[in-house]
């Protein structure tokens, strides 16, 4: 069953404090300009719905303990003045509209224009309180707004409206067409998921191929474009979702649920599994979702052997985290690294991809000043020789002071100023900058505190 609060916004009265914020300016019969200002919610101002959503919470709250099952009902069936509900019975329906009304009513509300599929529970609602068409025709296959879907009374399913979409000549369909079109399917629920989120991807194509809002499709996207709105037609009023489909009692319920992903986008399903006394069991799907992945359009770099880079720890300050040289990949099956092996101090540790920071430092090799040659070097020192055998664990080497990093050289051995300053009495200095040729300014990490 369904309905909705009479006048919402006009029951509502504004805070005087807080009027001022809802003036404007109104013609009087004879023609002058008066300052008015609303005292009731205000239409239009972005606000009003969740002011409107508060107080209706703030409400129930407040008798919750009078009205248990209506308060419940307004906090977690309600969305604006909307409701929709469903009830076991008729007499848990009746109950349940009774007490909802007479909480509202202590607010100065009313419902009204309600909608069900059940006979008996509209033979009990006053005749002025029914939606009109229910109440001429009651066994008509017409269908009832319910939270912008299309609610077929009659068969109690849901489907979605099929957009209009416009016949404009094959070069002149642009990106603001396709946003526009591609916003009109309206699926709250997610049953059309799958198909709603090749419209995301599609817009998503155009925005890394940098198109403009009244530019035309590429001619590589126009193709995918038009297979998706010949598509539209399998959104019609024949795509319908059961909401439930047998009279008999309701024995076990239970909530079952899939997930799926891939480089374009992930998706996820709920669906609603009944048992009832006849032995029939009936599966209905209760809400789904789509969503393209923005992350994965970015090529990404794999880690190679020799790279420097940042080892993340959460116990450490962006500033200070260590720095740390590559010796070996984990790629998976798709090539793309998972794992690296890093040494830092002589001792190497496994760290997955997403525990390390590249920095991209090209042609620069890492030395250290108290360990002679650097860490890409062939040469090591003793210390540099030994190596922890446990490189399956995350943890760091042990807590070490802080030490100052000699200089990168390129190549050619050039010197590059990158060394963070460590005081003698161990506090630190700010990190020095480096001018690479694209001027971007590159700061060392020191390895204190690791």
């Amino acid at each position: 069953m369904s309905a909705d609060i009479g006048k919402m916004f006009r029951q509502i009265h504004l805070a005087k404090e807080e009027q001022d914020n809802h003036r404007f300016l109104l013609r009087d019969g004879s023609g002058h300009i008066v300052d008015c200002r609303m005292r009731r919610l205000t239409f239009g101002v972005k606000s009003s719905p969740f002011v409107a959503t508060s107080f209706l919470q703030h409400h129930a709250r407040q008798h919750q303990y009078v009205y248990p099952e209506a308060a419940q009902c307004l906090l977690h069936n309600f969305y604006v003045d909307d409701l929709v509900v469903s009830a076991r019975d008729v007499t848990e329906a009746v109950h349940l509209r009774e007490t909802t009304c007479q909480l509202l009513s202590e607010a100065g509300m009313s419902l009204r224009k309600w909608r069900t599929n059940s006979k008996p529970f509209r033979d009990t609602i006053p005749e002025e309180l029914v939606e009109m068409d229910d109440l001429k025709f009651p066994a008509a296959p017409h269908s009832q707004r319910a939270l912008g879907l299309h609610w077929q009374v009659a068969t109690d399913s849901l489907h979605v409206a099929t957009p209009n979409v416009p016949e404009p000549a094959p070069d002149t369909t642009t990106m603001r067409t396709v946003a526009s079109v591609a916003a009109q399917v309206f699926d709250v629920l997610g049953f059309f998921s799958p198909y709603v989120i090749r419209a995301k991807i599609l817009m998503q194509r155009l925005w890394i191929a940098q198109c403009q809002w009244d530019d035309k499709l590429p001619a590589a996207i126009l193709p995918v474009w038009r297979e998706w709105t010949s598509q539209l037609s399998f959104i019609t009023p024949h795509s319908t979702q059961a909401v439930s489909d047998s009279d008999s009692p309701i024995v076990s319920s239970s909530l079952q649920g899939f997930s799926d992903a891939s480089k374009a986008a992930y998706g996820a399903a709920v669906y609603l599994r009944r048992v009832h006394e006849d032995d029939k069991i009936t599966v209905s799907l209760v809400y789904a979702t789509g969503m393209d992945r923005k992350k994965w359009w970015k090529e990404s770099q794999n880690p190679t052997i020799g790279e420097v880079v940042l080892l993340k720890d959460d116990t450490l300050e962006q500033g200070r985290l260590p720095l740390a040289l590559i010796t070996a990949t984990y790629p998976g099956l798709d090539g793309k690294v998972r794992a690296v092996e890093v040494r830092i101090r002589g001792k190497t540790y496994r760290r997955h991809v997403r525990r390390v920071v590249q920095l991209h430092l090209q042609d620069l090799e890492y030395r250290s000043s108290e360990q002679g040659p650097g860490l890409g070097s062939e040469h090591t020192s003793d210390a540099d020789q030994g190596t922890d055998h446990t490189t399956g664990s995350d943890q760091g080497p042990d807590q070490a002071q802080g030490q100052e990093l000699g200089p990168i050289t390129d190549q050619g051995g050039q010197a590059v100023n990158m060394a963070t300053r460590t005081s003698v009495d161990g506090t630190d200095a700010a990190p020095s900058s480096v001018g690479t040729p694209q001027d971007v300014q590159v700061f060392a990490w020191t390895t204190e505190h690791y």
